[in-house]
């Protein structure tokens, strides 16, 4: 069984991305990741998010709703993407998501939470 499988299965299910955001950091989602952490403020990092994540995966749309104590984000899947709910693909949504939550307190040292999120993918159990 492959690692990426084998860790999935250990983990009991697509929550493993969310799980493996904690070891990771920003420069994980490569040239987004950079972008977002040379930003100039926590603002401008989120914006970049929402406008280069399809450079990072064609197939999904995030938006993003900053207030002063949390912020909320909106993932979305594009076109066929869409129909996947669980498996790899949502373990990498919820990876990416999970990042994006960890972003302000790891990029710039604001504690700021994401205070809801939609997920286009089953929760995980």
């Amino acid at each position: 069984m492959r690692g990426w499988l084998r860790r999935r299965s250990a983990a009991g299910g697509h929550q493993v991305g969310a799980q493996l955001a904690r070891f990771a950091g920003p420069s994980a989602f490569g040239i987004l990741g950079e972008a977002a952490t040379h930003a100039v403020s926590l603002a401008d990092a989120f914006e970049h998010v929402v406008r280069y994540v399809r450079l990072v995966h064609q197939g999904a749309t995030i938006n993003i709703a900053v207030k002063a104590s949390y912020f909320s984000s909106i993932y979305r899947w594009l076109g066929s993407y869409g129909r996947r709910s669980s498996g790899g693909a949502a373990a990498g949504m919820l990876w990416a998501n999970a990042m994006l939550a960890l972003l302000p307190e790891r990029a710039f040292g604001v504690r700021l939470g994401p205070v809801s999120a939609e997920l286009a993918c089953v929760a995980p159990k």
